[in-house]
């Protein structure tokens, strides 16, 4: 009876499991490229140059971190192997969004990415983006992958999407616009929702400015040409002292959010910490914003 006992109050537990928000050691949260897709000449091999942004955080680092990457073509394994990896020089900052790199791809790779590419670049020639970020502490490390768009010149390419912050509502009641860096006011035990605000042209200039939300032309493998709009997801992150009723939404149909924002914050017991969201436009695209968030 007693072994029967024990294995009832098993089946009625519930693990605990981390939530993919909490931040509490090392990450990569996002993998910025400007441009998301970069200019390709075929015939000369060649592409043009990017920068890529790398957003590390981790809440309990006491040393700099450091990033180490390589160029490839695209591997089933997501790891760069074989006679064209490229090394990318190591970066050592505090931990934080100042990681990154201005690549120029190699001719070899470009070509190695081809000979590999069974579609001959329909839709794009992609190039494999391995990095490895450590703190010193071995048993830490943590490693990401992204892949490189290089187009044609014959079509508008794509931007990276961007938020200009977030709306903070309360029992669906609006209550304040939040600009990228600045603090996010929370109050111990309530609940506080989030609405991340896409980039929106404002009327005067719009003709240079791009919109988060992008329509654009694509060719599907049997060559047609169809017209598509961009899916905006966004994934959310906080440090230890908050809570997030959520780990990702997306945007939702016609731009028009639950009263309730998209996602919810409550930090139960008070603190400060870090909020950060990231903005991603299904196409390789993404981006994000960084809140402090303070609660007392």
């Amino acid at each position: 009876m007693r072994v029967l006992s024990l294995l009832l109050l098993c089946i009625a537990c519930t693990p605990s499991f981390q939530s993919a928000s909490d931040v509490v050691d090392l990450r990569v949260l996002a993998i910025r490229v400007d441009p998301p897709e970069a200019q390709l000449d075929l015939e000369a091999g060649t592409v043009e140059d990017v920068t890529v942004r790398v957003l590390i955080a981790d809440p309990v680092a006491t040393l700099d971190a450091t990033m180490t990457g390589q160029l490839c073509a695209p591997t089933d394994t997501l790891r760069c192997a074989g006679t064209f990896a490229v090394p990318l020089p190591p970066v050592t900052h505090p931990v934080g969004e100042n990681f990154s790199y201005a690549i120029s791809v190699p001719a070899a790779t470009v070509k190695a990415a081809l000979a590999n590419d069974k579609l001959n670049a329909l839709g794009g020639l992609r190039v494999q983006l391995e990095i490895k970020v450590t703190d010193g502490n071995p048993l830490k490390d943590v490693s990401a992958e992204k892949i490189l768009l290089f187009s044609k010149k014959d079509h508008v390419p794509n931007h990276v999407p961007l938020l200009d912050g977030v709306a903070v509502t309360q029992d669906g009641v609006a209550l304040r616009t939040v600009q990228p860096g600045d603090p996010l006011l929370l109050e111990p035990g309530k609940t506080f929702g989030l609405r991340p605000l896409p980039h929106v042209c404002k009327l005067s200039g719009a003709d240079l400015c791009t919109p988060a939300i992008e329509s654009y032309d694509a060719v599907d493998l049997s060559g047609k040409t169809v017209h598509l709009t961009e899916q905006l997801s966004y994934s959310f992150f906080i440090t230890k002292g908050a809570e997030l009723d959520r780990d990702s939404a997306d945007e939702p149909p016609g731009g028009t959010a639950p009263p309730d924002g998209l996602a919810r914050i409550t930090s139960p017991l008070g603190g400060s910490g870090t909020l950060w969201i990231v903005v991603r436009d299904g196409r390789g695209g993404e981006s994000w914003i960084t809140l402090p968030w303070s609660s007392k």
